[in-house]
């Protein structure tokens, strides 16, 4: 009885330093979504926007600094605006966490030069107070179809 026990126990301790090692899906964490429409203004295409973040932290707070640093650094790469467009039923995504008030991109990104240039322009854009307790999220981006769509 004894020696099953603690194989049953090893058995157990092994499982869960397993457990450990695997990457979490950060998605399960996350509350509802919610999102934004973002209009074309000048060379700037029709955006859909979505946000969501840890269970029990409000987005709403945070939607419209997210729209202003996304908006900001899709303004500063013509290259990710190109590369949305190339796909546009394939929102890019970006995990990120937020810390002392400033967006730190968490999960990997793809390769390409736009997505890159967007990651560096988006890094570090301020969501909120420096004293904000940490928050991680997802936020999706996504080109909408519109006559007025890079039209000055």
């Amino acid at each position: 009885m004894r020696r099953s026990l603690a194989a049953l126990v090893l058995l157990f301790a092994a499982a869960c330093s397993k457990d450990k090692d695997k990457p979490r899906d950060t998605r399960e964490e996350l509350g509802e979504p919610i999102g934004a429409q973002v209009p074309a203004a000048g060379k700037q295409p029709s955006m859909s926007i979505a946000l969501a973040v840890s269970k029990g932290s409000d987005p709403v707070a945070m939607l419209a600094p997210f729209v202003d640093g996304i908006t900001k650094a899709v303004a500063k790469c013509p290259d990710f605006t190109d590369e949305l467009r190339a796909h546009p039923f394939d929102p890019a995504g970006f995990e990120f966490a937020v810390e002392t008030g400033k967006v730190k991109l968490t999960g990997r990104t793809d390769p390409s030069p736009g997505t890159k240039c967007f990651a560096a322009a988006f890094e570090g854009k301020e969501i909120g107070a420096p004293s904000m307790p940490r928050v991680t999220g997802r936020t999706e981006i996504l080109l909408r179809p519109s006559d007025d769509a890079g039209q000055p």
